[in-house]
């Protein structure tokens, strides 16, 4: 009897851990001192990659607009993920690279990207399992 209730408690604690959330923590955690250390018309590319690291992305367009970003990320058991926190620090640098201005933009200002699952049609025809076994019987005569 003790040894049937010690091990449904043990179950029972070993379920409840399982529920547990995982947080999980993407990108690139910045410090809000080390934020400050950088200043607008003082700082170059180079001092920023020292203090900073590389920055996450670039603008597509445009090699002077750096974004650092970070995530946090928490999962309930087997649900899908939820961003918790969501922060991307922008510099902005002139043609000196120099730095320009900084902003901090948040999970309020994100846009949902809906990828579209279109495929481009291709031209030409499907060839079915019998010309595919078929198609090359008779190609390969010798010539004389």
């Amino acid at each position: 009897m003790r040894i049937t209730l010690l091990s449904i408690c043990l179950l029972g604690a070993l379920a409840i851990s399982a529920c547990s959330d995982v947080v999980s923590t993407h990108g690139q955690v910045l410090q809000t001192t080390t934020i400050e250390d950088v200043r607008p018309g003082l700082a170059t590319k180079q001092d920023i990659q020292a203090k900073l690291g590389s920055p996450t992305s670039t603008a597509a367009f445009d090699t002077s607009t750096w974004y650092y970003i970070s995530q946090v990320r928490i999962r309930r058991s087997f649900f899908n993920p939820v961003t918790a926190q969501q922060r991307v620090l922008v510099l902005h640098f002139d043609g000196n690279d120099v730095l320009d201005r900084i902003s901090m933009l948040d999970e309020d200002q994100s846009e949902e990207v809906t990828l579209v699952s279109r495929q481009t049609p291709t031209a030409g025809h499907k060839l079915s399992i019998l010309e595919q076994l078929l198609g090359n019987v008779g190609r390969f005569v010798k010539k004389e």
